[in-house]
């Protein structure tokens, strides 16, 4: 079958993370591929159908362009990836492409996860898939272009003339491993940074899922951990060097650091076969040690990013965090005896936050050695168990109300167990940024960098990215046809566009 699997457009939802809005956030500061649709992408080619993909999200189209774009692949079957920000428009846009298109439409992502019998409330859905689709679609593909009914296949939601039927859990992945490797050729890796990314091309990649922790405000808790083999994960970052000319890769495990041998294993496979790559995790930092951190820097990882979260103690029990102040200062001390950036994560309008507890953070924020921070707002992330004291105390779920096109307030969208109002905590943070980026040493830190000029090159081609994009959104809305010139010569809409 002709399948063409789409990341929608993306919504800008009327709530921030901090300073900084999460449409500019998500769409310029932190564009990352989408590894999930390019893992099924590769599923559904390795069972023979031909395949197209489309990341209107990245390319900042509009539902009649990706039509448009994609009307000479004719597509027979229609995957839509659906998030719990955008879920209502997302399904908006997924019903518009189906009607042109008239093909059946799958779709699947966080919100049909969790939230299945609202997904499947839209007649024009087809079928939903409820886990992340590794074991399902495959099999689910087979059964549609067979005309047969998926029933014997877990993770599906589907129609029964006036019935929707539930096939029960997805059969859970046996071996990691088992997976072919994303589909990269299917998408522009042009299109994809962060604005601290300093050489391009530049990618994603998992080499685990899942975290055995329990932190509060996470919802990677509810994941079984699960690891790849070493070697399955140095031919992938191999195949990127060699076929894609990659030059950086985000390691997107929350916690890379878990099996020691494991990590040293990637290492030193990294450095025996001469991998010119540059590389940059998340973990713990009670999950270091110096041997590790001299095998990482010397296979190419140029930055650790650290959840910090806050400066006071009782805030870091209430968040189940597990670890010390005392250990977050040495793990960043060892990351930078490395020449390794540290980069931390903090976050603002924890439950039991008060002006003393910012203060508490402040104080640590100025202690630490870091290049980089991160001051987030508190959301109450889906499965998390801030997510499960918000919807508790609201009486109502957030994600579900996006759902119906209710957007909530930016007040309803933080956490609620703590005494500061809106207002304060936005003031709080914007001291936090001047405090840490304002810093004169730090300063110096960076200009001492051999990295400053990628990085600088970096936020002027995000600015430009912003403004080419706003052009070209422009132009379409009266010259429809101009968006078939694709930006910025993308093959992202897949060998089949045109179809041959």
């Amino acid at each position: 079958m002709r399948v063409l699997l789409v990341r929608p457009p993306l919504f800008q939802v009327n709530f921030s993370l901090g300073i900084f809005p999460l449409g500019l956030y998500s769409q310029f500061m932190t564009r990352y591929p989408p590894l999930g649709m390019m893992y099924l992408a590769s599923l559904l080619r390795r069972d023979g159908h031909e395949v197209a993909f489309i990341d209107a999200e990245s390319e900042n189209l509009e539902s009649e362009s990706v039509i448009a774009r994609m009307r000479p692949f004719a597509p027979e079957l229609l995957v839509g990836n659906l998030n719990v920000y955008n879920s209502y428009r997302n399904i908006i846009d997924m019903i518009t492409i189906k009607n042109a298109f008239d093909a059946p439409l799958i779709v699947r992502g966080h919100f049909p996860s969790a939230y299945a019998d609202e997904t499947m409330s839209h007649p024009e859905i087809d079928y939903a898939l409820t886990g992340k689709g590794f074991t399902s679609l495959a099999q689910l593909v087979r059964r549609i272009a067979t005309g047969r009914e998926p029933n014997d296949v877990g993770g599906v939601r589907f129609r029964r003339q006036n019935q929707v039927i539930d096939t029960g859990p997805e059969a859970p992945l046996a071996d990691m491993d088992d997976l072919p490797f994303p589909a990269r050729d299917l998408v522009d890796n042009r299109l994809y940074t962060t604005n601290l990314t300093y050489r391009r091309p530049f990618t994603t990649m998992f080499a685990s899922l899942g975290c055995p922790f329990d932190c509060a405000y996470c919802q990677d808790r509810v994941v079984p951990f699960t690891t790849r083999s070493a070697p399955n994960v140095l031919a992938e970052i191999e195949e990127c060097v060699q076929r894609y000319g990659i030059r950086e890769i985000t390691f997107l495990d929350p916690t890379f650091t878990i099996k020691r041998q494991w990590v040293l294993d990637i290492c030193r496979g990294i450095v025996e076969r001469r991998l010119d790559i540059s590389y940059t995790i998340r973990t713990r930092p009670d999950l270091l040690d110096d041997e590790m951190l001299a095998q990482l820097a010397a296979s190419g990882c140029v930055r650790i990013s650290i959840g910090i979260e806050t400066g006071d103690p009782e805030l870091m029990t209430k968040l189940l965090r597990k670890i010390t102040s005392d250990q977050i200062k040495r793990a960043i001390e060892l990351i930078r005896r490395h020449r390794i950036m540290a980069f931390g994560y903090f976050m603002v309008g924890i439950p039991g936050e008060s002006h003393r507890s910012w203060q508490n953070t402040l104080d640590f924020v100025r202690e630490l050695p870091l290049d980089f921070a991160q001051f987030l707002l508190t959301i109450p992330t889906l499965h998390s168990k801030i997510w499960e004291y918000n919807t508790k105390l609201l009486d109502k779920d957030i994600w579900r109300e996006i759902h119906y096109g209710r957007y909530p307030t930016p007040d309803e969208f933080r956490c609620r167990e703590t005494e500061l109002t809106l207002p304060e905590i936005d003031r709080w943070t914007n001291r936090l940024y001047r405090t840490f980026y304002l810093d004169s040493a730090r300063w110096r830190s960076w200009l001492r960098m051999k990295f400053l000029t990628g990085y600088v090159r970096r936020q002027f081609e995000i600015a430009g990215t912003i403004v080419t994009q706003t052009i070209l959104r422009f132009i379409r809305q009266r010259f429809p046809t101009f968006l078939l010139l694709r930006y910025p010569f993308a093959r992202n809409g897949g060998p089949g566009s045109p179809r041959r």
